[in-house]
């Protein structure tokens, strides 16, 4: 309980932090090939838990290099794969494709659970709007901070319902220009 506690605090600060226009990002050369790798790695043990098959497409070149803060990139993708490991049922499944689009990145994370009611897309990236459609919703601050970092990044996120059932986020970030 005191780690959810400590992530809701640090959560709330960042969101003060965003609405003061006080977050700066550290942008540096990175290999984005290696640094889509690592973070499936690194959440592939929180799939465990509830059985829920996790697979990458890296259609990256293996030397491509982006300009991007690692940290809060990272912090935005484990956003979406958190939201995404919530609303997968038990034994569903994940996905993460990275892929380039002429001079952008694009991200996509998709599950095959409950989906995003059309109501709420045009809402869910909003401070305290969270999808209620599971048993226990966040209180809606991992995707407004998301939607910051991708904004931070001159990029977007949105999200779409998978045809097949469940959500596709996508975020689409251009490879060399920050704020």
């Amino acid at each position: 309980i005191l780690k959810k506690l400590k992530d809701l605090m640090d959560k709330l600060f960042d969101v003060f932090q965003y609405d003061l226009n006080k977050i700066s990002i550290t942008p540096e050369k990175v290999n984005i090939f290696a640094f889509i790798e690592k973070l499936y790695h690194d959440s592939e043990q929180l799939m465990v838990g509830k059985n829920i098959k996790f697979t990458l497409q890296n259609k990256l070149s293996p030397h491509l290099t982006a300009i991007i803060d690692p940290l809060y990139i990272d912090k935005l993708m484990q956003n979406l794969i958190s939201n995404a490991i919530k609303f997968t049922p038990a034994s569903g499944k994940i996905s993460l494709i990275a892929k380039q689009e002429n001079s952008n990145l694009l991200f996509c994370i998709s599950d095959n659970g409950a989906g995003v009611p059309d109501q709420t897309k045009k809402t869910i990236f909003e401070k305290f709007t969270s999808n209620h459609v599971m048993e226990n919703p966040g209180i809606g601050l991992g995707l407004y901070i998301a939607r910051n970092i991708a904004e931070l990044h001159h990029g977007k996120i949105w999200v779409e319902n998978n045809p097949g059932g469940g959500a596709i986020f996508y975020v689409k970030i251009p490879r060399g220009k920050i704020k």
